[in-house]
């Protein structure tokens, strides 16, 4: 199976007035390539990054709506379920779970934890090193203990590895693995395989035809 989140935004190519505020969270059967359900926002949205809990529910974030959406495929009627109100994030991205079940969100400020058991309630801001700008993160991903994150959204991208303290909420072991290449335009998001971070450097969203 794969999950694939989606949205029509004025940002994109042909995008057509008519679709603006759809999104979808979408399953595809990779086997014949056919999508096997789709689950639309309730609202207006921008479904965003995704990843999958440990009991195989996912949680997506919503961009436009500013909060985080769980699903559980294996309910008797799966919908998208809103696990904060609205406006709870200022454009919420990239999004992983941890080993300890707990969700690490971006938004803009910068990083926060979540337990998808509590909801609302849970959300904790985390701490940074000597108060270090972590906002406007586009991708996360977990390598083991540690997670890999994409910053895009000030300054030059650079690519981060650390760890979190959920017990402290803050974020230890910070090191910056790549910043200023070349080849990093407006770099998105990735993932880890075989201890390697693969990821798209150049979303080619800067060009214009």
């Amino acid at each position: 199976t794969l999950w694939v989140a989606s949205a029509a935004a004025p940002f994109m190519r042909d995008a057509e007035s008519a679709q603006a505020g759809e999104s979808l969270l979408s399953r595809i059967d990779l086997t014949t390539g056919r999508v096997i359900a789709s689950y639309a926002t309730t609202g207006p949205g921008l479904l965003n990054d995704l990843d999958l809990l440990a009991d195989g529910r996912v949680a997506v974030t919503d961009s436009m709506a500013g909060t985080v959406h769980l699903l559980d495929p294996h309910g008797s009627s799966p919908t998208l379920t809103r696990l904060l109100p609205d406006a709870s994030f200022e454009g919420p991205n990239g999004i992983v779970a941890l080993a300890d079940g707990l969700l690490l969100v971006a938004d803009f400020h910068g990083l926060w934890l979540l337990d998808p058991a509590v909801g609302a309630a849970s959300k904790r801001r985390v701490a940074t090193p000597d108060d270090r700008y972590l906002g406007g993160i586009d991708g996360l991903a977990r390598d083991g203990g540690h997670v890999v994150a994409i910053q895009n959204l000030i300054g030059r991208g650079r690519v981060w590895r650390f760890r979190v303290d959920a017990k402290d909420a803050r974020v230890v072991e910070l090191a910056l693995l790549l910043r200023q290449h070349p080849d990093l335009r407006n770099p998105t998001t990735g993932a880890v395989a075989n201890r390697r971070f693969l990821f798209v450097a150049d979303p080619n969203l800067q060009v214009f035809v």
